[in-house]
């Protein structure tokens, strides 16, 4: 959760938060619904494995899910994993997003 019941920011969030990667694939989450480490790796300019790494922690934190890949029955060798944001993350990560969206002053009035 991004605030608690005391207003506190969940612990889990500031490695979430203070990674630039980690935002970009979430970023990149909330607009492609879900997708595969390749997809992602695209979107955020960095290589597979880094985007795996980072996919791995948020599926560990739970903020994002793993789905394992289905098979189009043409295509040889293992369907790629798809990634998508957890149901409770999904509302929070794009509110996050909208916040962050707005200029600062419309913010602090």
């Amino acid at each position: 959760m991004l605030g608690g019941p005391d207003n506190q920011t969940d612990p889990t969030w500031n490695t979430v938060l203070t990674d630039p990667v980690r935002l970009v694939v979430l970023r990149s989450l909330c607009k492609l619904g879900a997708a595969t480490t390749s997809e992602l790796s695209r979107e955020s300019h960095t290589s597979d494995r880094t985007t795996r790494r980072h996919l791995e922690a948020l599926v560990a934190l739970g903020v994002v899910q793993e789905h394992v890949g289905e098979s189009d029955g043409i295509t040889p060798g293992r369907p790629a994993s798809r990634f998508a944001l957890d149901g409770d993350a999904q509302e929070q990560v794009s509110t996050l997003f909208g916040l962050l969206s707005e200029p600062l002053g419309r913010v602090l009035r």
